[in-house]
């Protein structure tokens, strides 16, 4: 839930200081808890390389954020989401 809106719930345990300076508080929080979730992916991924192996790794998002990302495409709306696909 760290990279949902509204974009607060990882504020009560990680603050990333270089976002500070953003006004738009929903921009701001938006960039803190994705940085959240980059910080906690490489660590996973990191320990999945070096104690695990051999090992396939699937990330992917399920739908677009709100703030923007979905887009109309010959009158369907479509969504940019993410794969990852780590080996």
């Amino acid at each position: 839930m760290s990279s949902h809106e509204p974009f607060k719930f990882a504020l009560r345990y990680y603050k990333n200081k270089h976002y500070a300076d953003i006004r738009e508080g929903l921009t701001r929080n938006y960039f803190n808890s994705m940085s959240y979730v980059d910080k906690v992916l490489e660590e996973f991924i990191s320990f999945v390389k070096k104690d695990i192996g051999n090992t396939y790794i699937f990330i992917w998002g399920d739908h677009s954020p709100a703030i923007g990302g979905s887009y109309l495409f010959k009158k369907l709306q479509s969504q940019a989401v993410p794969l990852f696909i780590i080996t």
